[in-house]
């Protein structure tokens, strides 16, 4: 084995410098006099991940837009490899993938791919088995084991992202922004390869999201975005830690309460401290909608653990409607676990499954459950979800999940002044449920109780809740549009 003489040897210092992809500097974007991004600074290198994360209204999307060319900022100065340029020449080398496919379903993997390139054929008719064979040829390289004559509409939503990352590589694409792209796909095995391949070609990648976690796993260096404009960058490494309160610093200010809202505080939290989390303090008002976010991922299991046992609290208090809870069971705290499989009983009546929480509603004085009560429950239930197509049944077994999740919200429609822990409910939203969601929240808030959302995915339930706040180990801190 031999070894390089010391002079051969790179000290840090004598590293050569990355080179410089692009850089952007004072980037505004202004639509009906309102500045939607207010002078950003960003610059990204050749081959390297840049992560951006930013909170729902941050504008990471429309940056995205921007460098993309599909939209024109109002001004800013912009830089591709280290010479002026418009932000038309960056967008020409710059390819978007977001959530939601730009793929035509109808049509093959090689077919897709060949609609963006037939201009270099100058002609319409092109051998197919020609395109077979560079699609093929495109996708070894690339580590892919899709099929090229598989139709779009039978691909999974990763191996779709992997094709239109195919696609964006074809093209010369220099800068590749995943925008908003879940988290099961950059887990995926043949991501992980072509990711690593393609950075080693020079090929520089930004990454959007609101999910520090996500970020964390394929970022080189992670920008911070808030107010319309970028905050902080860090290096993306172990020693590096992200301080909430100077990322999101914004002091605790209640708006006030809504119509439906009585305005009284339900439930206050003064200096709690119990495992990781220190000195943690907020409160919320009765008739309200509250989203706890939890950005990291990794605390508000406790939190909710000290709500529900406060005697394993360091330190801190715990009060509900002003008076201080010291041990577990205290009936105004109610948790949501969204576990919809293991709370519908299928051999069980629609009757019997919205009323089962509720058994105490539906019985008379000496606990002989009333049929007349419980018929009423059913119809409130069935008119309230005429619309949706929700009829009685005998059984609910291979209930759809819109249904399923209608049923379950019901029985928290009949509870008043209680504290409702609503626990990762994003795991069941789509365009199918969303509204069927947001409408049940509301009306439980209406009857006088207290609706807090704890989730790790903010963007889904942004639009569910009147009030966000932003937890961390050391902080919690109140996230609005404006500063």
């Amino acid at each position: 084995m031999t070894f390089p003489c010391p002079e051969e040897i790179l000290m840090p210092e004598e590293m050569p410098m990355p080179e410089e992809l692009y850089r952007i500097q004072g980037l505004c974007f202004q639509k009906d006099h309102s500045c939607l991004i207010d002078h950003l600074d960003l610059y990204q290198y050749k081959g390297e991940s840049l992560g951006l994360m930013g909170l729902h209204d941050s504008g990471k999307t429309l940056l995205s837009l921007i460098l993309s060319g599909q939209a024109a900022p109002s001004e800013g100065k912009f830089y591709y490899e280290e010479n002026p340029a418009s932000h038309r020449i960056l967008s020409a080398s710059t390819a978007l993938v977001q959530k939601n496919s730009s793929l035509i379903p109808s049509l093959t993997v090689m077919e897709n791919i060949f609609v963006i390139r037939r201009h270099k054929y100058g002609t319409y008719l092109v051998h197919r088995k020609l395109i077979l064979h560079e699609t093929l040829n495109w996708m070894r390289e690339l580590g892919l084991s899709i099929s090229p004559q598989e139709k779009v509409c039978n691909l999974t939503k990763t191996e779709q992202y992997l094709v239109e990352i195919l696609k964006a590589y074809i093209l010369g694409a220099k800068l590749i922004i995943l925008d908003d792209i879940p988290l099961s796909f950059f887990q995926a095995p043949q991501f992980s390869g072509m990711f690593q391949y393609l950075k080693a070609k020079s090929i520089s990648f930004l990454i959007t999201s609101c999910d520090i976690n996500q970020l964390q796993l394929f970022s080189d260096r992670i920008y911070f975005m808030a107010d319309h404009r970028t905050i902080k960058w860090i290096y993306n490494e172990k020693r590096n830690t992200v301080d909430i309160s100077t990322l999101y610093s914004r002091p605790i200010i209640y708006r006030e309460t809504s119509s439906q809202a009585s305005g009284e505080i339900s439930l206050r939290v003064d200096g709690l401290c119990h495992d990781s989390l220190y000195n943690i303090s907020f409160h919320l008002h009765e008739g309200e909608i509250v989203t706890i976010f939890d950005l990291f991922r990794n605390v508000s299991s406790q939190l909710l653990d000290s709500m529900f046992h406060p005697q394993k609290t360091a330190s801190g208090s715990i009060s509900v409607y002003g008076q201080i809870i010291k041990n577990e069971g205290c009936h105004s705290l109610i948790k949501a676990g969204f576990e919809l499989d293991d709370c519908i009983f299928e051999p069980l009546p629609t009757r019997d499954n919205i009323c089962i929480s509720n058994y105490r509603k539906a019985a008379g004085p000496l606990g002989i459950l009333k049929q007349a009560r419980m018929q009423y429950m059913e119809q409130a239930f069935l008119a309230e979800y005429e619309t949706e197509g929700i009829k009685a049944r005998s059984s609910c077994r291979h209930l759809p999940k819109k249904e399923k999740l209608a049923m379950y919200l019901y029985r928290y429609e009949f509870l008043r002044k209680k504290i409702i822990f609503c626990v990762n409910p994003e795991k069941y939203i789509d365009y199918e449920t969303f509204y069927v969601l947001k409408n049940a929240l509301q009306r439980i808030a209406n009857n006088g109780n207290t609706v807090c959302i704890i989730t790790c995915d903010f963007e889904k339930v942004y639009a569910l809740a009147g009030r966000h706040l932003i937890l961390s180990s050391d902080s919690i801190q109140e996230y609005t549009k404006n500063g």
